[in-house]
């Protein structure tokens, strides 16, 4: 599917939960599970999982619907701000400056989040200490409607500021919006935007097109930004997988011939350093885990525009293949692991996802000690995970091995799952037992009616579990599943796809 952003926007726009909604009801119409791969995302948002779109989300996923997001890709930017409100005016409360960026043609956005306190605030535009520029100073629940600065008879900028909302758990929200009117800010190379806060409380920020300045006062005057918290917004929604990205790859030879290799500043085995660390505002550790994300190479759109030297040296050697990196990459690998799991047992939860994923992932010495705010729980290990949910369950085979059957388990109660094991009964039928063989819980058959038609398989059983049954069609691949066939009736299940 494609999806589109709203510029300069942190939340998820409508067109994903929009868009990831008709996956999740095409999906049920045809009777399938079904995961879903979001790779966009942004900082405006307070970072909790409480945002709108954020708990649309949440809505949208469960049992035999999984929403995967990428935890985008920077990392290595000082985007997020936190620190204790403080004083009583501009002079005695605490400066965060803004150095715009000379690459966005759009402007930037910073977020505010005030938690137990009140916050006033004065955004300044400065140069070499020289204040060009005030807001004037923005009480709490106060606003500034759209203000242009202009110089040299141009219009430079337009600021906006809003102080007047709050999140869905209280917390005070500010929305600080300059937009450049001349496009890439060439006004000066040394200007700054500083916003200037003074009130009570705890205060987080997040920036999207900028950075924030490194430079901190220790008594708290002015503050620094930092890397911590850099996850997109989306990916604190409290019921979506976020994952980062690690190396695999450093190496490749370009289209024409010439051998490329990104090392050391990616590392094969290492975590790329523009990754979106945590943890979430509310103190959760993201991401959830990692995957592989630089370097992948993939097949090549035909929309790519060979012409355009600057992107043949992404293009492998032959034409096929393109080379790409970032946490789309590695959400990606994640998301067809969980349409893996899926496949095993239908029924797997978003919870389910992320404790299996986080119980199997891998610490090594690159990861240090897990879960932490950069690897989440590690590397995922995709065999390890499937086996959880009954990837290598021992089969029952029928009609001279022709069909098989596996069926897993998971109790409602106590969330234990396992695969159940086949009790041959015949050629055409036998049972499953989830633990006493002398108390089958499931019953299975599968019927032959010849060539260019397809099998008839039956199951029926008795059990308040949550139980699959997968059929496989052994000379062709071809598999249906079955979620809880026939819990309170007995029936044939459709399996039109399985001809011979």
């Amino acid at each position: 599917m494609k999806i589109a952003k709203r510029e300069d926007s942190g939340d998820l726009s409508g067109s994903v939960t929009e868009a990831t909604d008709y996956v999740f009801r095409k999906a049920a119409a045809l009777g399938r599970p079904a995961a879903v791969n979001v790779s966009v995302g942004g900082q405006g948002g307070p970072h909790d999982g409480s945002g709108d779109e954020n708990q649309v989300m949440n809505a949208l996923v469960g049992a035999g619907k999984v929403v995967v997001l990428a935890a985008g890709n920077e990392g290595n930017r000082p985007l997020h701000v936190g620190y204790s409100l403080r004083g009583t005016s501009v002079e005695t409360g605490t400066k965060v400056a803004v150095r715009p960026s000379k690459t966005r043609i759009v402007g930037f956005s910073t977020h505010l989040f005030v938690e137990s306190g009140s916050a006033s605030l004065e955004l300044r535009f400065t140069d070499q200490g020289k204040t060009l520029w005030s807001s004037g100073v923005i009480p709490p629940g106060g606003k500034l409607p759209p203000t242009t600065f202009r110089a040299y008879g141009v219009n430079v900028f337009r600021a906006t500021i809003d102080a007047s909302s709050r999140t869905s758990t209280g917390l005070i929200a500010v929305l600080v919006r300059v937009e450049y009117a001349l496009g890439i800010f060439r006004f000066t190379e040394t200007g700054s935007f500083d916003i200037h806060t003074f009130g009570s409380g705890r205060l987080e920020g997040w920036l999207s097109g900028g950075s924030f300045e490194l430079a901190s006062d220790p008594s708290g005057a002015v503050v620094g930004g930092d890397t911590k918290s850099t996850v997109t917004d989306e990916c604190t929604a409290s019921r979506v997988l976020a994952v980062g990205n690690h190396t695999t790859k450093t190496k490749w030879t370009d289209l024409d011939g010439h051998p490329w290799d990104v090392s050391p500043e990616w590392t094969v085995g290492s975590i790329a350093f523009d990754g979106g660390r945590g943890p979430s505002r509310d103190g959760r550790t993201k991401p959830d885990v990692t995957a592989p994300g630089s370097i992948v190479v993939s097949t090549l759109s035909k929309e790519l525009d060979l012409s355009d030297q600057s992107l043949r040296q992404w293009v492998v050697q032959g034409g096929a293949y393109r080379v790409m990196k970032g946490t789309s990459l590695s959400a990606a690998h994640v998301t067809g692991l969980v349409a893996l799991m899926l496949e095993a047992s239908p029924t797997v939860t978003p919870e389910d996802a992320r404790k299996i994923l986080q119980e199997t992932a891998r610490s090594d010495s690159s990861t240090g000690t897990t879960p932490n705010q950069t690897w989440g729980a590690g590397k995922v290990d995709a065999l390890a995970a499937v086996k959880v949910l009954g990837g290598d369950a021992p089969k029952l085979y029928m009609l001279g091995k022709k069909v098989s059957a596996k069926v897993t388990w998971r109790n409602q109660h106590s969330g234990a799952r396992g695969n159940a094991t086949p009790i041959p009964k015949g050629d055409q039928f036998g049972f499953f037992h989830f633990g006493d063989a002398a108390n089958p819980e499931v019953f299975v058959k599968a019927l032959d009616f010849g060539a260019s038609r397809p099998f008839l398989l039956f199951a029926s059983g008795l059990t308040n579990f949550d139980y699959s049954v997968t059929y496989r069609n052994v000379r062709t691949g071809q598999k249906v599943v079955f979620f809880k066939p026939a819990e309170a009736y007995t029936g044939f299940a459709d399996a039109t796809s399985m001809a011979h």
